[in-house]
């Protein structure tokens, strides 16, 4: 019996262990065999905004930026030494003023905020 129970268990096993390891969003944040800078570019063709949560859950600011494609490719490195403030860029390509929203209020729970910049392209702002 304990050897059925094994065998049956094996793959379940296998797979806790494959994504513990792989943890391609950095959600668990126990597998470290591959680099974010790997992780990066599929985990944004997946779900940028489940990447950048994440990425914001484990190191919050008081200060975000929040945006679309347009807002997303500043470099927060550089926003700081111009506002000598830490910033978080929560912008992600085809970001909706509805997602932006979105996020904006998930941020808000998990973080006092004290600057929020929004980046909104005018072509998307009468979508909601």
């Amino acid at each position: 019996m304990a050897i059925k129970i094994g065998i049956f268990s094996l793959p379940f096993l296998l797979a806790i262990t494959l994504i513990l390891v792989v943890d391609p969003f950095n959600f668990i944040g126990f597998g470290k065999a591959i680099r974010d800078s790997i992780k990066f570019p599929i985990a944004r063709d997946l779900n940028p905004c489940f990447w950048q949560l994440n990425k914001f859950d484990k190191n919050p600011t008081e200060n975000v930026l929040l945006g679309d494609s347009r807002m997303a490719p500043i470099d927060t490195d550089i926003v700081k030494q111009v506002s000598g403030e830490d910033y978080t860029n929560l912008g992600f390509g085809g970001g909706s003023v509805k997602e932006i929203t979105e996020t904006f209020w998930i941020v808000a729970k998990r973080q006092k905020l004290k600057n929020v910049f929004i980046g909104v392209n005018p072509e998307k702002y009468n979508d909601y």
